[in-house]
């Protein structure tokens, strides 16, 4: 009433959110909004409060600041950057518990899922792409190439190497000094290999 901001309701168990990354995997986002929800929390007012407590250490440090401890230069400079993600953060009409800060943070996070979602799509689009306009080759089986690798004077077999064995994959470097040739596989495996062993697919 009286045009005060709504103000949200105290959690059953208080919560002391650790750093947030905006740049972590969906596995990070999901166990940090289940440790908001169990402080009765949504991943945004979790969000919102860890926002809140780094803004109250910032302006604390700030107070310290003719300090000669050490100590405090870190936190000073490892708050500022966690800050920092949430770029200028929200409006300062928005008052600290309030549902409408909250919101923002609600707001903040959807875009962040789509940002990630198209640089993810973009550079895989990229990488694929990349790896299109290379020579396609293919591996000979198992027993040609380890026989081939251990017969050269620079290879050394490794386990790694059989996944490569039998496999089609994309012609990276030549190198006719020692026969060899770098190809990399689907499955992100980038190997030298005997050029014998290696066949350009037509």
């Amino acid at each position: 009433l009286g045009g005060r901001p709504a103000q949200l309701a105290e959690p059953a168990t208080q919560l002391l959110p650790g750093p947030f990354d905006v740049h972590a995997s969906e596995c990070f986002m999901e166990a940090y909004g289940a440790m908001a929800a169990h402080a009765g929390l949504s991943l945004a007012e979790a969000v919102c409060l860890r926002y809140d407590m780094l803004d109250a250490k910032l302006d604390n440090a700030d107070l310290e600041c003719d300090s000669d401890d050490s100590t405090l230069e870190v936190s000073f400079s490892k708050v500022s950057s966690e800050l920092a993600m949430f770029g200028d953060g929200p409006p300062s009409n928005l008052p600290r518990g309030s549902a409408e800060r909250v919101r923002w943070f609600e707001h903040w996070l959807q875009q962040l899922r789509p940002l990630e979602s198209s640089l993810g799509t973009t550079l895989d689009g990229l990488l694929h792409a990349e790896l299109e306009a290379l020579r396609k080759v293919h591996v000979a089986p198992l027993e040609d190439v380890r026989a081939a690798v251990e017969a050269h004077s620079t290879l050394e077999w490794g386990d790694h190497l059989e996944e490569a064995c039998g496999q089609e994959g994309f012609l990276m470097a030549e190198d006719d000094s020692d026969g060899t040739v770098q190809v990399r596989f689907c499955s992100d495996l980038i190997a030298w290999l005997p050029s014998s062993c290696v066949l350009e697919q037509k």
